[in-house]
């Protein structure tokens, strides 16, 4: 493995695909081809979950048509002119595909020391499927029913392995390992970010026990949902109910008023369409003509949502989602930017319609917000989304209401129409993570000017 400079911190966006220079695709070729050797060199039988892909694929000319369209599409993409060769070959056709696949069941996430692909960390299993499935056939079989519901399968098998204590290797101090010295100098540097502390080590800042192998985390799921040590995120400005709080540790990338209760959200531009974001529920017209604020979370860092506000949860619920579907206008065309935004911006707004996601509405006490929505996003292998709390329960600005499991991801906060803020970040300018529980806005009295 390469061993990245010391104090070279990449930019953390696994979105940038079509945009990545020569060197970064040369990156991501031998990062996955050291991955694609192992599982040659692995003698594994299929997985039953991945024998059923096989079947499903082998048994219908369509699926089998887009399963190998999809490699055979690659060959005469047009290459963006940042890559300036053809596409490496790292997987041939879909059995190969199936046989890395197979590899990765048994394979926790491991750290990885190459400078641009730190964002890459936490989704082994979409590096498979990244240039297929942009291709016109992968957009059609990824969003094929059969296949997303087997995906599932696959997804929650390789969740159980990452529960359990076989994937605790990866907790070592060796080089593909998340407390060797590189990953917890990145660990420590995202976990300050954005923030006024600067603590010194990785035990200063999460609940574990230096003193235990591997800290005490007794699997990779167990590492992956760390929690903070008391005082690390305090929360501002506990007794004011006009101040929301960030409800992730997360990056802004997207505010959009006047959002409509329905539009077209696989088009160029990526506009917000609410009853696909909320799953048709009932309440979705309360927010029509309303606020979205997005922000994504980093792979590196902490992954357990609290509430924005204070006030009753009034409806949490699963959405089932695709697992692996990415914007069908989106291809290898680097010239498309929409409002001069990140590739990764308007991935990430796509995702709140399709994806896997955990839904929240929240009745504040604040009447000036009243009902208010949060929209925990699971993007790809990131589809385990765990809601801590129930219909009725009354929260309090700062509690815990859930966590991802796997992964980076995005989310959304909603509002009504006539709410309005003061000192809402603006993404554009954002540089930086923003504390879970830290100050996001605060929110005008009705009238109330400027």
């Amino acid at each position: 493995m390469r061993v990245q400079p010391a104090g070279a911190f990449p930019s953390r966006d696994p979105g940038r695909f079509p945009r990545w220079t020569q060197g970064e695709h040369d990156e991501y070729d031998s990062w996955l081809d050291e991955y694609m050797v192992e599982a040659e060199n692995s003698s594994q039988t299929l997985h039953p979950a991945v024998k059923e892909l096989q079947d499903c694929i082998c048994s219908s000319t369509r699926l089998t048509q887009l399963a190998q369209g999809m490699y055979d599409e690659l060959a005469f993409r047009p290459l963006p002119p940042s890559k300036k060769v053809p596409f490496h070959v790292n997987i041939a056709d879909y059995q190969h595909m199936l046989r890395s696949l197979n590899y990765f069941l048994t394979v926790p996430i491991l750290w990885n020391s190459y400078r641009y692909l730190i964002g890459w960390t936490s989704c082994p299993i979409l590096s498979i499927f990244w240039r297929p499935l942009h291709t016109t056939c992968g957009f059609a079989f990824f969003q094929d029913p059969e296949v997303n519901m087997i995906m599932k399968k696959i997804l929650d098998k390789w969740g159980e392995y990452l529960r359990s204590t076989e994937s605790a290797w990866c907790l070592d101090d060796g080089p593909r390992c998340w407390f060797s010295p590189e990953a917890l100098t990145h660990l420590l540097s995202e976990a300050n970010a954005g923030n006024d502390l600067r603590i010194q080590s990785f035990e200063e800042i999460y609940i574990c026990d230096p003193s235990k192998p591997r800290y005490g985390f007794t699997s990779w799921d167990n590492f992956f949902t760390r929690r903070f040590r008391e005082g690390v995120r305090p929360l501002a400005y506990s007794d004011d109910n006009s101040v929301i709080v960030h409800a992730c540790e997360s990056t802004p990338r997207r505010i959009q008023r006047n959002v409509q209760e329905s539009d077209k959200f696989w088009t160029k531009g990526t506009p917000y369409s609410l009853t696909d974001m909320l799953d048709h529920d009932s309440l979705s017209s309360h927010f029509r003509s309303g606020t979205v604020y997005q922000a994504y979370l980093s792979a590196l860092s902490y992954h357990r949502w609290h509430a924005p506000v204070s006030g009753r949860v009034i409806r949490a619920t699963l959405i089932q989602g695709f697992y692996f579907s990415e914007p069908p206008y989106d291809g290898f065309n680097p010239e498309y930017n929409p409002n001069g935004e990140e590739k990764l911006t308007w991935d990430n707004a796509y995702q709140t319609a399709v994806a896997t996601r955990a839904l929240i509405f929240i009745e504040a006490d604040n009447s000036d917000i009243g009902l208010m929505a949060a929209l925990f996003v699971g993007m790809t292998e990131v589809s385990t989304c765990e809601i801590a709390v129930k219909d009725g329960d009354r929260v309090r600005k700062g509690d815990e209401i859930g966590s991802f499991h796997c992964g980076g991801s995005t989310y959304c906060l909603i509002f009504r129409q006539g709410v309005d803020f003061f000192d809402l970040p603006d993404p554009a300018r954002a540089k930086h993570i923003h504390p879970v529980r830290g100050f996001l806005a605060r929110v005008k009295k009705t009238g109330e000017v400027q």
